[in-house]
């Protein structure tokens, strides 16, 4: 199961790098931490995990870690893999995730595509029930 995953390359990673390294040291600032962790539907009860995680996390694994996102492409090997395959997406996802998620799905034959409605990036976190009642190792 898949959910959230860009598989498409960014068409320009260096200027996505280079602003998000500009920017960086905003991570550090508690009410932008908060910020994003709205976006991304962390729950209150982590929240205050999520703020000192942010700001613990140097500039270099930042990059690193977002620079390794943003250059990702299926492996070759992908359209082999045996097992049962399902690509989630949210509705309210960016263009790029949704086609992502079609790309995985169309090189994993035999695998399920779903769209979760109201759904955004947080999958998992906004919508746990539903996310789980997918999960191979859920109920």
């Amino acid at each position: 199961m898949r959910s959230g995953t860009q598989a498409k390359p960014l068409r320009f990673p260096g200027a996505t790098l280079g602003l998000l390294a500009a920017s960086a040291p905003l991570a550090r600032q508690e009410w932008f931490a908060k910020l994003q962790a709205k976006q991304l539907f962390i729950p209150d009860e982590l929240l205050a995990d999520y703020v000192r995680d942010s700001a613990r996390t140097s500039r270099a694994t930042l990059l690193a870690s977002v620079g390794e996102n943003i250059r990702f492409t299926l492996p070759t090997g992908w359209s082999e893999f045996g097992n049962p395959v399902l690509v989630m997406v949210g509705e309210r996802e960016r263009g790029l995730m949704h086609a992502s998620a079609r790309a995985i799905h169309d090189a994993a034959p035999g695998s399920r595509l779903i769209t979760v409605p109201d759904c955004g990036h947080g999958i998992p976190l906004q919508c746990p029930d539903l996310f789980a009642d997918h999960h191979p190792f859920g109920p």
